[in-house]
């Protein structure tokens, strides 16, 4: 906190500081900090990034998925705003809004092996195994083989 307060401002700085006291469950703090530079730049997507991530590690899964929502921009795909929305939906049980996050994560970003990871992962907590096989043909269909995806896929 003193190094935030002595002018050294910035989003990595600011991360780390609303992070640190998530880590420790003192979400109030961690809340404070990010409203006041809010305040002063309301339009900065990172810092409407990293309160999404503060609801959702206080529990407050609804706020978070809402922020989240908010952010994430048909013009602008973010994959770290897909990734954190898909999880939000999975820890809320609601596994096909995942799955279907995680499809649109694998079409705007087709060259990403995280994205067919993660879409492998959410359809399998789903229980649907078309949805695993649909995520492993997509990937195959890219013709560019990753050790990771493969092993999911046949896992």
């Amino acid at each position: 906190l003193a190094m935030y307060n002595r002018g050294r401002k910035g989003i990595s700085v600011l991360a780390a500081l609303s992070q640190a006291y998530a880590g420790q469950k003192q979400f109030g703090p961690a809340r404070a900090v990010l409203e006041k530079e809010i305040a002063a730049n309301p339009k900065n997507p990172d810092l409407q990034a990293l309160r999404a991530t503060v609801l959702g590690q206080e529990g407050n899964l609804p706020a978070a998925i809402a922020a989240f929502e908010k952010l994430n921009l048909p013009d602008r795909p973010e994959p770290a705003i897909l990734f954190s929305l898909a999880g939000l939906y999975s820890r809320a049980g609601n596994h096909e809004k995942s799955v279907a996050i995680h499809r649109q994560l694998a079409a705007r970003n087709p060259d990403l092996p995280e994205a067919y990871n993660s879409w492998v992962a959410a359809a399998t907590d789903s229980g649907q195994n078309r949805l695993v096989l649909e995520a492993c043909q997509k990937w195959n269909e890219r013709g560019k083989p990753d050790w990771a995806v493969l092993n999911n896929c046949a896992y």
